[in-house]
């Protein structure tokens, strides 16, 4: 690495850090929205209102307003007023982050079923955006929102335009941010799940983008129990919901999967080359010119299990997919190697990447899309 990069990196971190640590820590412009069945607001819009704004796969087709169940899901509410309450209809149970002009506010942990939640109270009385996203991966519940609420006289604002810039990661347990927020001593959660602190989602906000998280804890890549067979799928649990949206389309994709591959043993290579190819012609059929990255690590070593180096492994089947690709005419590929977590201070539940990690690997992230795409 260059004195020049390294620089830059060190300039990122520092930033990076700064944006996390200063919006986590904000004084909070509300009470924490812990309480379900809140008082209903009088002025009411249905979740299909054409000034919400959604970003993620939302599936449209049922009249009682969008569903989503991927990680980072988000609902974005622009309002005058002093306050906000949102009708969720929810199989199973998820939490959200509640950010509020741009401030994390709080966790709101949502319930089975209907009930009406008070996301923002006692605001000033201005302009205000409030965003609803989804910290939790598919397997804890899926949501419906069905209905916006203010006070009288408050009134909704029209919903921004789409960025210009998109970012996708497809991914494991890692890429959904599983124990990010726990320690090395303990089990993973779903309080202790926060995909809003992916490294995903932290390189997409530091770089502007909107960002779609396709992640599942445990899947693989070949030969069973594969991402591949669900990626394509707005609601992951309904195959016919099959995605596609004309004015989302990403600039950059994420492929993170292999370190469920390689336990207990590493997988045949040609079948695992042969899937992984097969997988990316696959998504070069929406998006030929969206500049993919394979990543690698943070979880992978050469030492566990014992004598596989399943880390070693895994970047010459890796390179193997970009070398084949590449002899194909895809020059928009490439491998993205992220650093092992510290043992020490960048571990969290269930030997997951913490918070840290996921910082670090944004910064490997960022500079890789700011190389190859010249973003800045």
């Amino acid at each position: 690495m260059t004195p020049r990069n390294a620089l830059a990196l060190s300039m990122l971190a520092a930033v990076v850090a700064f944006v996390f640590f200063s919006s986590r820590h904000a004084a909070p412009l509300t009470a924490a929205p812990v309480d379900i069945d809140a008082s209903p607001l009088p002025s009411t819009f249905t979740a299909t209102d054409k000034r919400i704004h959604y970003i993620g796969r939302f599936d449209l087709t049922g009249p009682d307003g969008p569903r989503c169940a991927w990680p980072m899901s988000s609902v974005e509410i622009r309002f005058h007023g002093t306050g906000a309450n949102v009708v969720i209809n929810e199989e199973g149970e998820d939490r959200y982050e509640v950010v509020v002009d741009g401030a994390p506010q709080a966790v709101l942990p949502v319930r089975d079923g209907r009930h009406v939640y008070s996301i923002a109270s006692n605001l000033p009385s201005a302009n205000h955006t409030i965003s609803l996203i989804k910290r939790t991966e598919a397997s804890f519940g899926r949501t419906q929102f069905v209905e916006v609420q203010l006070a009288s006289g408050d009134r909704l604002e029209n919903a921004p335009r789409l960025a210009r810039r998109r970012i996708e990661a497809i991914g494991d347990s890692i890429t959904a941010a599983l124990g990010n927020e726990g320690t090395s001593q303990a089990h993973a959660t779903i309080d202790t799940e926060n995909a809003y602190l992916s490294y995903g989602a932290i390189a997409s906000r530091f770089l502007k983008a909107d960002y779609q998280c396709i992640a599942w804890s445990g899947k693989k890549l070949w030969p069973d129990n594969d991402m591949p067979s669900i990626a394509g799928l707005t609601l992951p649990r309904d195959d016919s919901t099959r995605w596609h949206d004309a004015e989302w389309r990403p600039d950059v994709i994420v492929i993170n999967l292999g370190s469920n591959d390689f336990y207990p043993d590493n997988p045949d290579k040609k079948g695992w080359v042969n899937a992984a190819v097969a997988f990316v012609k696959t998504l070069r059929v929406d998006d030929p010119h969206a500049m993919i990255y394979l990543g690698l690590g943070p979880m992978m070593s050469d030492s566990d299990p014992p004598g596989h180096h399943a880390l070693a492994t895994l970047r010459d089947y890796l390179q193997t997919v970009v070398n084949e690709r590449r002899a194909l005419g895809d020059k928009r590929i490439r491998l993205l190697e992220f650093q092992q977590e510290d043992p020490v201070t960048g571990v969290g539940a269930d030997q997951h990447p913490n918070i840290k990690t996921h910082e670090e690997m944004a910064e490997r992230l960022v500079a890789a899309i700011e190389a190859d795409l010249h973003w800045r």
